[in-house]
């Protein structure tokens, strides 16, 4: 190993009980399913469990004098009865949680980012941000839910008896729409969502100038000095390390640098540089014209709403 490189390698096991779900305690048992709303009766539930398992990986090495490079990959897996669709907290048997029991919708199984700190030729500073994950799960559902109207209803897979009508061929098999009490769902958040990447890059160039300071008695009205260049700065960092928030390269230039009683700077970010796209997580409702299709940007560190790829010109004067 190098000698200005440290590797950090953690486990966590989270597990945790009496987690608050959302249920129809009026769901119908036997007989006809309410079709109605005022037929429903929501209340919060706080006999959900989760568990979760993490291994985080971390990584921060001085290649030399000028290039420092940091980065973690963690590893996720977790279960839980009460984190349905995409994470939410709606249930499709108020009397039967572990209907539910499979893959938490809010969990990344695998989520990786690499920064780093490069001084370049004249006086400038890169600071490139690489960040991936994996897709997360998703519930395949069907379009109505007489039964709750959460419309989380799994269907079921077709067999031979199964009407034509009713067969509904999908990359996760062969389902029934229409499916009778008593058979057997499909598993929760059978599907995943498409995986993301992106790659950040700042660029920026800084410099003094003006009279004397504390820290410069030399300095003079007509100096003109160039800064030094960035470093990263260290944000908020999820459960087990595993927000991609962390150690994100600075964009502020709001500090006054060293040298002069002034300072200049100028830069330039772009924000998923290759203009990659990053979808979100995929339409899961059965018979939809798009389903298992993502139909928005996934957003968060990847784009926004609008935008797959942004670029940022700042300059900024501090005294």
């Amino acid at each position: 190993m190098l000698a200005e490189t440290s590797v950090t390698v953690t486990y966590l096991h989270s597990f945790g009980v009496h987690q608050h779900v959302i249920r129809n305690a009026d769901q119908a048992i036997g007989g006809p399913a309410q079709t109605t709303s005022p037929g429903y009766l929501y209340e919060y539930f706080p006999e959900a469990m989760f568990k979760q398992n993490q291994i985080i990986t971390s990584v921060k090495t001085r290649l030399s004098q000028k290039l420092a490079l940091s980065g973690f990959y963690t590893y996720s897996k977790a279960t839980s009865n009460g984190a349905g669709a995409s994470g939410s907290n709606f249930v499709s048997n108020a009397y039967n949680l572990d209907q539910d029991l499979g893959p938490a919708g809010f969990v990344f199984k695998h989520v990786a980012f690499l920064t780093g700190t490069y001084d370049g030729p004249w006086g400038l500073s890169f600071n490139p941000f690489v960040i991936a994950q994996s897709g997360r799960p998703f519930n395949i559902t069907l379009a109505a839910d007489p039964l709750n109207n959460l419309f989380n209803q799994r269907p079921t897979y077709a067999t031979a008896a199964t009407p034509a009508a009713n067969q509904v061929a999908t990359p996760f098999g062969l389902l029934d729409s229409a499916a009778l009490p008593g058979e057997q769902l499909i598993p929760v958040n059978l599907g995943t969502s498409p995986s993301s990447f992106a790659v950040n890059l700042r660029m920026s160039r800084g410099f003094t100038f003006g009279g004397k300071t504390a820290s410069n008695g030399a300095a003079d009205d007509a100096s003109v000095t160039t800064a030094p260049t960035s470093t990263t700065t260290r944000g908020d960092r999820g459960p087990g390390g595993g927000s991609l928030a962390g150690n994100v390269p600075s964009t502020s230039s709001g500090a006054k640098e060293p040298g002069g009683k002034y300072g200049l700077r100028f830069s330039v970010q772009a924000l998923n540089l290759f203009n990659n796209i990053n979808y979100g997580v995929p339409i899961g409702v059965l018979g939809s014209p798009y389903f298992d299709r993502p139909t928005s940007l996934i957003g968060g560190a990847y784009s926004t709403g609008s935008a797959a790829r942004r670029v940022y010109i700042q300059a900024a004067f501090s005294f």
